[in-house]
């Protein structure tokens, strides 16, 4: 890592950048350099939590602060939860096996990308994924060598992708080949025709990206119906509405630049570190001082921490939690606390709080059981200065070109090919308002608007896919 990490920096400067750069951690905050070295685990699975920071930064812009974030690339999919605007945190997970016992952002990642390769099993059943076809030779439409059918194949199939050139028309693809894979490997191994095949595809590769939302939604104790669903990477906007619609989602946010959300997400992170310590303790007025002793010696250590960031003072905070179990548990509850300082007040808040989160977690709670504080956590925070996205004004009388082209289309719960017209996103202005089926193409991602879908532009050029009947703020 040390190795990496410091050829990146040399070839930084190489470029003519002067600023010293930063890297991304697991918790969705950046570090130094030096940091990175003496911590490398802060960076593991960091990639998809700066996804998840910058989607919260959207998310605020356009007042919604309750998202699942919907990252799809060519490989997995990465899903997480914002609540009230602010990602959640995860203090243990397996990193390749390990156990990483750091807060990490709490992502659920399935092998479910453009590239996953679909089968049919030893019992005649279709699966698809967690195997990839990568980039190469990826999929067969592709003309690198692929013979696997991939989702991008099905895709290209049923009309949703461009069926000659992808990436704002910056590379051919061959359809024939994309028939070819799924008629071998798929129908030759069923009953299927090519039509049903590749709908069954998309069918089966969105089951498994529903299964990852139901996992950070409702095995958390949360509603997936109460949350919008924002897509991003460069497929999440083909496969979300019809995700969404499968799960009572009806409102689906699309940022104006959906494959590169995470770079933005990194722009808008700022420098934080995590400090925890064990003190098991009963959560009685008896051990406030104990309390107190502990959570002042991690905001010392944090504020040596962001010295050595150089990190002015007017833009340094800190925040407290601590982790909560009745006695006896071998389970605890992490509770936020509102100050680093603990009073008999803020004993009964925190009590309480637990005993909420306790009967939102396992349907019970219990006032007359022993509670007792197990970990205390402080996160020293270095603010970062961040760009202001413009928002721009709606335009009254905005209204769609004509499409560049009407395609045939096969839409999930179809049964016909829909003639569908094909849009640049650019057509796609502040104040506008069209109803679907259609699809918007861009250059780093293609979206898909089924029947029964509604598409508006805001003054920060997302696109606000909401289902027929309404959708939840």
């Amino acid at each position: 890592m040390k190795k990496y990490v410091q050829h990146f920096e040399e070839s930084v400067r190489e470029v003519g950048v002067k600023v010293n750069p930063y890297v991304t951690q697991s918790n969705g905050s950046i570090i130094s350099i030096s940091e990175t070295i003496d911590c490398p685990i802060k960076t593991a699975v960091s990639g998809p939590s700066a996804g998840v920071i910058g989607a919260a930064y959207m998310g605020g812009l356009c007042g919604l602060g309750n998202i699942i974030t919907f990252d799809m690339g060519g490989t997995s999919i990465d899903v997480s939860l914002i609540e009230n605007g602010k990602p959640k945190l995860s203090n243990e997970r397996l990193v390749e096996g390990y156990p990483a016992r750091i807060p990490m952002i709490d992502i659920i990642t399935l092998g479910a990308g453009g590239g996953s390769i679909a089968r049919i099993d030893e019992g005649g059943a279709l699966k698809v994924g967690p195997q990839s076809a990568g980039a190469t030779p990826g999929p067969a439409c592709y003309m690198r060598g692929g013979e696997a059918p991939c989702v991008t194949d099905a895709n290209i199939v049923l009309g949703k992708l461009n069926q000659k050139k992808i990436l704002g028309g910056r590379m051919e693809v061959d359809i024939e080949l994309a028939k070819k894979a799924i008629r071998e490997k798929i129908c030759g191994r069923s009953s299927l025709t090519l039509s049903q095949a590749a709908s069954g595809i998309i069918s089966v590769v969105n089951s498994n990206m529903m299964r990852a939302i139901r996992i950070v939604s409702v095995e958390r104790g949360y509603d997936a119906r109460d949350f919008a669903l924002m897509a991003f990477g460069g497929a999440g906007p083909l496969h979300a509405c019809e995700v969404a619609g499968e799960l009572g989602i009806r409102r689906v946010l699309i940022p104006p630049n959906p494959g590169t959300l995470c770079s933005l997400g990194l722009l808008m992170a700022d420098t934080k570190f995590d400090l925890s310590r064990s003190r098991m303790m009963l959560a009685i007025p008896e051990n406030i001082e104990a309390v107190n002793a502990v959570l002042s010696e991690m905001v010392e250590e944090g504020s040596g921490l962001l010295d050595k960031e150089k990190i002015a003072q007017d833009k340094r905070n800190f925040t407290a939690s601590v982790d909560v179990r009745y006695e006896r548990q071998n389970y605890e509850i992490n509770i936020p606390l509102d100050d680093c300082v603990m009073t008999e007040e803020r004993l009964k808040e925190t009590l309480q709080r637990f005993h909420r989160a306790h009967e939102k977690n396992f349907g019970y709670y219990n006032e007359d059981f022993q509670v007792q504080f197990v970990n205390f956590r402080v996160s020293a925070i270095g603010e970062i200065e961040k760009p202001a996205l413009k928002e721009q004004p709606l335009k009254a009388c905005a209204v769609l070109p004509e499409p560049q082209e009407v395609r045939k289309v096969l839409f999930v719960g179809k049964e016909e090919y829909l003639d569908t017209p094909v849009y640049g996103r650019e057509d796609f202005v502040p104040g506008l308002a069209a109803e679907g089926p259609m699809i918007i193409e861009q250059m780093d991602c293609t979206t898909v608007i089924p029947p029964g879908w509604r598409v508006r532009v805001d003054g920060y050029m997302n696109l606000h896919v909401e289902q027929d009947g309404g959708g939840k703020s």
